[in-house]
């Protein structure tokens, strides 16, 4: 698994060094004195990764919401163009009864519900007799 890493170094600061043993100060005329020791071990840096891995699922999140809502957008078109087809498809007087009869059944009328329902099918009926 991926960690973000830093080189192991030792870097003197007013005579101390990383590792905590104090040396004495330098004049800065060695070359040797002043040249920063690295080390080939990486070490991980735990408060960057745990930052990083929230990040990356903030990211995951919204990825997957952008996801959701074009696929949402979609399905939406898709159904949009269906109910159109719809109309083309149905004569008006059958539209009608149809959006009525929903009316009736949200309302909870089921005795009303019948009869539409019973009235649209002889509308289609007719519909397709002279088709």
């Amino acid at each position: 698994m991926w960690a973000p890493t830093q080189t192991r170094r030792t870097i003197e600061l007013n005579g101390v060094r990383r590792s905590g043993k104090r040396t004495p100060p330098t004049n800065g005329t060695n070359a040797e004195e002043e040249e920063v020791k690295r080390s080939s071990k990486p070490i991980v840096n735990w408060n960057l990764f745990t930052s990083l891995a929230g990040l990356w699922a903030v990211a995951g999140n919204i990825n997957e919401l952008c996801d959701w809502l074009v696929q949402h957008l979609q399905d939406s078109a898709k159904e949009a163009e269906d109910l159109r087809a719809t109309k083309r498809r149905l004569s008006h007087e059958t539209f009608e009864m149809t959006c009525q009869r929903r009316a009736v059944k949200a309302a909870g009328n089921y005795q009303i519900k019948s009869e539409f329902a019973k009235r649209c099918r002889e509308a289609k009926m007719r519909r397709e007799e002279q088709q």
